[in-house]
């Protein structure tokens, strides 16, 4: 709440991990994107947006992230600092929990497609 420069560095040795199971890295990922666009980094959430649709296409094709962001968008819904990318974040979280791969990855690219910085 708040800390993003401790959650960001956090964030990433979570993420360097090899034994982090799928459901995690996926949902890490997205946090990832909210602690960017929380420290006005707004120019690496394409790239992160790239590394997460990458990610999910070496999975299963019965893939699906089991995450839930109930927290996160609260969280989201009462900050000032993510006025702006509310309602992109809001889609961003409700493609997490498509059910297969496929439409996972092709939800992906409509989020990433519909980013503005």
């Amino acid at each position: 709440m708040g800390r993003y420069g401790e959650a960001e560095r956090r964030l990433g040795e979570l993420l360097k991990k090899l034994d982090l199971d799928a459901n995690s890295s996926v949902g890490l990922r997205v946090v990832d994107i909210v602690t960017a666009l929380a420290l006005k980094k707004a120019n690496t959430v394409s790239q992160k947006l790239q590394e997460l649709r990458t990610f999910v296409s070496g999975q299963p094709e019965s893939f699906h992230a089991d995450w839930s962001f109930d927290g996160t968008t609260y969280f989201i819904q009462t900050e000032q600092v993510f006025a702006r990318y509310r309602t992109w974040l809001m889609e961003l979280f409700a493609v997490v929990k498509f059910k297969d791969r496929a439409a996972l990855l092709a939800a992906l690219d409509r989020v990433q497609a519909g980013f503005k910085p």
